[in-house]
């Protein structure tokens, strides 16, 4: 068999070419490692960078996979957060924009509030003017107080009123009460402090299914009147597209359905936070919640990756599909070998 002969400081370099016509070269000394993985659902470089499974990017924000029977994928992180340990932004329900400062009655966009009963023990109990219904009494002929049924009976927000669909697009969306529950039985639950060394307190949630994680922190609440934030660091709440629309609800004061996180509950499934189990629990709809979006991906086959791992640490992945060749070069780049 032939061999070739290189000058003793020849460098070689191994180089990829993908199909887009882009060359990635890498000095053959620094590889570590080239392997192939057929595990789509992680992203090395993204997952050590973030603390949590990365499975995959849709309009520039990435979502874990929990292996759910939905096939929903979830956001690694908030609204208005670039990671999984920030809080991002608060939301109204209904609402699509974050307020600086107030988040009552007053400023809620579904509300129409009397001016002059601001203030006032009243000031709770005037209607909604969109997703609402109540029951609104009248005396009848005979002197006796009945109940006609006024509203509009969404229960769900419309598109143009989820924040998800709004800010980020592409798929994206805010939970319903059904992708909650979902989400807390997919996985364990355990409450950690000072997440990746970031200083925030939360719940991790592990994957039943495939052992992905998910981190959703504390991030408190914007509660009524009070412009500081309530619960930060202790709390989480966390905002479905859906609320309780019912008689016990009648009043106007619509609860929204939301996951809870509590720091009690420390070494256990967050399911158990509320007496109403589940996506049971609820919120005024006028406070600032957080919002963790999620995607419908249907993934129908395996897509293989080459990773290639340099002695820096450093990961590259390249799905097999979209590497047009592997060859060699000295460093007078003529190639000395092709696959």
């Amino acid at each position: 068999m032939a061999s070739l002969a290189l000058p003793m400081d020849a460098a070689v370099y191994m180089r990829v070419h993908t199909n887009d016509g882009k060359i990635d070269k890498y000095n053959v000394e620094n590889v570590a490692e080239v392997e192939y993985d057929e595990d789509i659902f992680t992203d090395i470089t993204e997952s050590a960078a973030q603390g949590v499974t990365v499975s995959g990017k849709k309009g520039g924000f990435t979502y874990v996979d929990l292996g759910l029977p939905s096939k929903i994928m979830w956001a690694t992180y908030n609204i208005g957060a670039t990671k999984p340990s920030e809080y991002g932004d608060y939301f109204a329900w209904g609402e699509t924009k974050p307020k600086i400062g107030e988040y009552s009655y007053r400023t809620y966009k579904w509300c129409d509030v009397p001016r002059d009963l601001e203030g006032t023990d009243e000031y709770t109990k005037f209607p909604y003017t969109k997703y609402y219904f109540r029951l609104e009494p009248y005396e009848s002929f005979d002197g006796s107080i009945l109940y006609d049924e006024v509203g509009d009976y969404k229960y769900k927000l419309v598109p143009e009123d989820d924040a998800a669909i709004v800010n980020w697009g592409n798929g994206w969306h805010m939970p319903t009460k059904e992708d909650l529950i979902e989400l807390v039985d997919g996985c364990t639950w355990k409450w950690t402090e000072n997440f990746n060394g970031s200083g925030y307190n939360g719940h991790i949630g592990t994957s039943i299914k495939n052992g992905n994680t998910i981190f959703l922190p504390a991030a408190g609440c914007a509660y009524n009147f009070d412009t500081n934030m309530y619960a930060v660091g202790a709390q989480g709440y966390y905002s479905s597209s859906t609320q309780i629309l019912s008689v016990e609800h009648s009043d106007g004061v619509c609860q929204v359905n939301i996951l809870y996180t509590d720091s009690f509950y420390k070494d256990g499934d967050i399911s158990a936070v509320d007496a109403g189990k589940h996506g049971q629990c609820s919120s005024s709809r006028t406070w600032g919640l957080s919002i963790r979006p999620c995607i419908k991906v249907d993934i129908t086959k395996p897509i293989a990756y080459m990773l290639v791992k340099t002695t820096d640490n450093k990961v590259t992945k390249y799905a097999t599909d979209n590497v047009k060749k592997v060859d060699y070069e000295i460093e007078d780049d003529e190639p000395i070998s092709g696959q």
